[in-house]
């Protein structure tokens, strides 16, 4: 069982396009913590050459018949063949090792871990046993003691294989490191599962994971990041790899790699998560590309995937309004504006039209905000401002002149709107001495 911090959890991939962001083959667990690692015990060589042990024909006959019961699961018989084994097998010997051993096999088919330990423990007393049944009990007595969640003797046990083993095997490191997981030793637990993956014959996620959530305990976020485009590398179907990438490259203050990596997860679908649409869309507005933060934002709301709210809509109109998509940022100013408790949206929507001069539109536009009301001050003010300078464009002079009126009473606008009704009179005056 692989054990992940919480805060790691909380942290909260394909291939051929990831390669564009210097992925795939140049991903790799090269960390300030992995490249520490070495073997714990020879890579090559050749095992301690030991005699064969010998069994009696009794004791070989009680031992096979043991061994039967317990693929039947007759564990009463197994134990009684075991019982008459022991009257023909000495302390110490091979052949007392060997009942031990199936005696600890009955324990462990009964979830008897503890008992387990102990016959294993019994067993590798012996003093004539032959390299590879030894090395087999070592290490099952480090798993009983494990299941047993009696990991600081599971580590003693383990630590013993190593001493004496040739070529360990990736699972062989990998159950090191998940003891050292359960103990809470994060540093030590590096190494073990390193060498657990490289020597892995296909990449194993529990394995990535483990060396992963390693790492961001230890809080080496460049290494984490690296794991982590390994992970994407090697799983690129993923999205929580790719997810998790986007976090750390936030977390490191590098936005455009964050970017880049969220985009490619987009690209491949892998986005169907609010958070993440989002996310993405804010990445975008981030590096100043708000076509693609309106366009993500507006087709995550579209799909159903996004919440269709006031908030949602004015980000889209907003970044539709920066990247100059004035038709676009109108359509999702109308949409916030029906959501929005206030008449902020239409405001800004009479602020366009004003920009483009359809002067009927940006009056409507503005009684919209005003009847919606909800408006600060200032923003009433310049709002009453502005469509009783639409009203002049228009021609019609005398709402304008009521409108600006009404707009004198704001401060913040109090100059101008009087400046304007002056102007419009000035220019009534001259139109009908002409």
């Amino acid at each position: 069982m692989i054990k992940l911090s919480r805060k790691f959890v909380a942290l909260t991939g394909a291939s051929v396009l990831f390669a564009a962001f210097s992925m795939g083959a140049n991903a790799s667990l090269d960390t300030k913590f992995t490249r520490q690692c070495k073997p714990l015990a020879p890579e090559t060589g050749e095992e301690p050459k030991t005699k064969p042990g010998l069994l009696s024909p009794r004791v070989y006959k009680q031992l096979e018949k043991a061994r039967i019961a317990i693929g039947e699961k007759n564990f009463a018989e197994a134990t009684q063949a075991l019982d008459a084994a022991v009257k023909n097998a000495k302390e110490g010997t091979y052949q007392r090792a060997l009942v031990d051993q199936t005696y600890a096999y009955i324990a462990l088919s009964q979830s008897k871990y503890v008992e387990a330990a102990r016959y294993f423990e019994k067993a590798l007393q012996a003093e004539d046993l032959p390299y590879k049944p030894k090395m087999n009990m070592k290490r099952n007595l480090a798993n009983a003691y494990a299941a047993a969640n009696q990991y600081d003797k599971a580590l003693t046990a383990m630590q013993n294989w190593f001493k004496d083993a040739f070529a360990p095997k990736s699972q062989d490191y990998a159950l090191l490191a998940q003891i050292y997981s359960q103990l809470d030793k994060t540093r030590e637990m590096i190494c073990p599962t390193y060498y657990a993956i490289k020597l892995d014959k296909k990449p194993n996620k529990n394995y990535h994971s483990l060396l992963l959530a390693g790492h961001w305990e230890l809080e080496d976020f460049p290494g984490s990041a690296e794991i982590l485009r390994t992970m994407i590398d090697h799983f690129p179907e993923e999205s929580t790899y790719w997810s998790q990438l986007v976090s750390i490259y936030l977390k490191l203050d590098r936005p455009a790699d964050a970017l880049a990596v969220a985009e490619l997860g987009y690209k491949n679908n892998l986005w169907q998560k609010e958070g993440d649409l989002k996310r993405l869309s804010q990445l975008y507005a981030l590096q100043a590309v708000p076509y693609k933060a309106a366009q993500v934002m507006q087709k995550g709301i579209e799909d159903n995937k996004i919440e269709s709210n006031e908030k949602h809509w004015k980000s889209v109109a907003g970044n539709w309004h920066l990247a100059h998509e004035l038709d676009k940022a109108l359509v999702a100013y109308e949409r916030a504006g029906r959501l929005a408790s206030d008449g902020e949206h239409f405001m800004r929507m009479g602020n366009i039209y004003v920009e483009r001069e359809d002067w009927k539109k940006a009056i409507d536009a503005y009684n919209k905000a005003l009847g919606k009301g909800g408006l600060k001050a200032n923003d009433t003010g310049r709002v009453l401002l502005n469509k009783g300078i639409a009203q002049f464009q228009a021609g019609n002079s005398n709402a304008a002149i009521a409108t600006l009126e009404k707009a004198q009473k704001y401060d913040n606008v109090s100059n101008n709107a009087s400046q304007w009704k002056n102007h419009i009179r000035s220019t009534a005056k001259s139109l009908a001495a002409g």
